[in-house]
């Protein structure tokens, strides 16, 4: 799951070290030198004085840190690695997470539609673990695509039979 062998490859890293390296693929590029990074910023930040930074100094001359998608910093799983002080397992559950939830998300949609349980398993599992959400399952992207299943399901809800819950349940679900 790690995105670092571009960094070993380019970085101040012995010759022997650096050729052992496989290939790596640049789009997964971003979660070594901006998610893990920020998220380690976070968390921290957060054990030092118990606040989540507004500015990363650290980011070139300095970013916004909360209002930034690199950070995502309160995305539920986001947030608990952070409170938790970003342990590196987090690193690797956190994209699993990401997959299986977008999989249930979309089982869930499935069955709302009346497929059948076995219709609804494959569309989870083609959802969850097919193209988008594999190519950019280190990516904080994924946490916004995960959710569009559980968009469609609480719309479609809503508009079926509105309530103030079904509406609540959309809002909670778009935020």
């Amino acid at each position: 799951l790690s995105a670092s062998a571009k960094l070993v490859q380019q970085g101040p890293f012995p010759a022997a070290l650096r050729e052992r390296v496989p290939p790596s693929l640049d789009c997964v590029y971003d979660s070594a030198c901006q998610f893990v990074p920020w998220l380690r910023f976070a968390a921290h930040a957060w054990a030092e004085d118990g606040t989540i930074p507004l500015w990363n100094p650290t980011a070139a001359a300095g970013a916004p840190f909360v209002g930034n998608c690199q950070s995502s910093v309160f995305f539920p799983t986001n947030l608990l690695a952070m409170l938790l002080g970003a342990p590196p397992i987090v690193h690797a559950l956190m994209p699993l997470v990401r997959l299986v939830g977008g999989a249930f998300c979309a089982f869930l949609l499935a069955r709302h539609f009346k497929l059948s349980f076995a219709a609804a398993l494959l569309c989870g599992l083609v959802f969850g673990f097919g193209g988008f959400q594999m190519g950019f399952y280190l990516h904080t992207v994924t946490n916004a695509s995960l959710l569009l299943p559980l968009l469609v399901l609480a719309a479609d809800r809503v508009a079926l039979r509105p309530s103030g819950g079904r509406v609540a349940a959309l809002a909670a679900a778009a935020a």
